[in-house]
């Protein structure tokens, strides 16, 4: 992400604050990352994303692998956009799912 933030500025000529950062599902971690990283990019849309992936992979993955699983997501690939999104100030727009086989809104 942090490769098309700067050609959209560098190549482009648009300004951060002229900016808004749409993603879907898995996309999410990378925009979140992005408006955490420039603060000053207008606004992010996050679309069918998750906040933490620790539940997605708790969820298909066996009941005896969870000691595993906790260890490797939060060791290895901790895509918590939630967190991310915390350090952004700028406006968030959310969109859920509700038939979404993944991505949960419980």
């Amino acid at each position: 992400m942090d490769v098309v933030i700067q050609y959209a500025v560098h190549r482009l000529g648009f300004q951060l604050s002229d900016i808004v950062v749409y993603a879907w599902s898995i996309g999410g971690f990378t925009a979140s990352w992005a408006v955490m990283s420039y603060p000053e990019i207008q606004s992010v849309v996050l679309d069918a994303s998750f906040d933490d992936l620790l539940p997605l992979a708790l969820k298909v993955m066996p009941a005896s692998w969870k000691p595993l699983v906790q260890h490797a997501v939060r060791q290895y690939m901790n895509l918590n956009n939630a967190d991310q999104l915390l350090k952004y100030q700028g406006p968030v727009l959310l969109i859920r799912r509700t038939r979404d086989e993944i991505i949960t809104t419980t």
